[in-house]
């Protein structure tokens, strides 16, 4: 965990399938979540303390999870 409190053990992972424009635009989303956490609307899938969301930008989504001011990335999506 870094000190903003977002969890990168597993980022590499989620994003190492993207090609270069779609890692251009998850790394820009990442970034706008990073900023902004709470400016997407939490999804129907959270589960008991976890806040869930979904944020997209251009071609690319992240589902994401809030808790205690951590952010998790849950999934990560690209149509391209």
């Amino acid at each position: 965990m870094n000190q903003h409190g977002v969890l990168l053990e597993d980022l590499g992972l989620l994003l190492g399938d993207l090609p270069e424009e779609g890692l251009d635009a998850a790394l820009t989303l990442l970034r706008t979540i990073h900023d902004a956490p709470y400016a997407w609307p939490p999804t129907s899938a959270g589960v008991g303390a976890d806040d869930v969301r979904e944020a997209h930008f251009a071609c690319c989504w992240m589902r994401y999870s809030l808790r205690d001011e951590e952010v998790s990335i849950l999934d990560v999506g690209w149509l391209g």
